[in-house]
């Protein structure tokens, strides 16, 4: 009841396999995970844009399943085990689920961060992967990613897109910058409509210099069965 036939790609495996996928497991999962993050339908949608808030709300219900580019696309914005995902593990992080989103994040700062200013924000031994391995548990570098997803990645994109109505005006620029670095080091002083994002920031920098070394969202904290 509620299991069907599900093609998909598998990260650890590398082939293409036939798997049984629960969506009722997948249901609840997928709405413990939203609510672990304090994601709001609309928020999960905003930060995982390849989706509806109108999928995802389905998804919880159960009344449908993503398909297997999403669920894959899941398992890399969250870092998260497809085989958690699909009912057949509860153990939801893999040494490879974790390092393959991690991956992903890394390539998209580069992207998006031509002047490397990340370097400076995300620590040395983060950045390193065997650092990382050591000093960094698995919960704490999905944390990292998923916030990195949501906080870090938007504020780069939004200083990318960023086009003050006169170039020429270097005033306006600077005072742009200073607006952005205020924010960034102190959230509480000006809520913006992008105030989740700020706040995701906060949260990222706290995991990244270790000042915190639990997962701020823990998804194994409850009945995740």
């Amino acid at each position: 009841m509620g299991i069907l036939y599900l093609y998909y790609i598998s990260h650890l495996m590398g082939n293409q396999e036939v798997v049984m996928f629960n969506r009722i497991i997948f249901s609840k999962r997928i709405k413990q995970l939203r609510k672990c993050y304090k994601f709001t339908i609309i928020d999960f949608s905003t930060c995982f844009k390849i989706v509806s808030k109108t999928s995802v709300g389905a998804w919880e219900k159960a009344t449908a399943i993503p398909s297997a580019d999403v669920l894959a696309d899941l398992s890399t914005f969250f870092g998260i085990s497809m085989d958690w995902f699909a009912g057949f593990s509860n153990i939801p992080y893999t040494n490879e689920s974790i390092e393959n989103a991690e991956n992903f994040v890394l390539k998209k700062l580069i992207e998006i961060d031509r002047d490397t200013t990340y370097k400076s924000f995300y620590p040395n031994e983060y950045l390193n992967a065997e650092t990382r391995k050591e000093l960094y548990s698995l919960p704490v570098r999905a944390n990292i990613v998923v916030l990195s997803h949501c906080g870090y990645i938007p504020f780069k994109e939004d200083e990318l897109n960023y086009k003050p109505k006169a170039i020429s005006k270097f005033e306006n620029a600077v005072k742009y910058k200073a607006n952005l670095i205020i924010n960034h080091l102190y959230p509480t002083v000006q809520v913006t409509s992008n105030h989740k994002n700020i706040l995701y920031i906060g949260d990222l920098d706290q995991l990244l210099k270790r000042e915190i070394t639990t997962p701020i969202y823990d998804i194994e904290s409850g009945d995740l069965k």
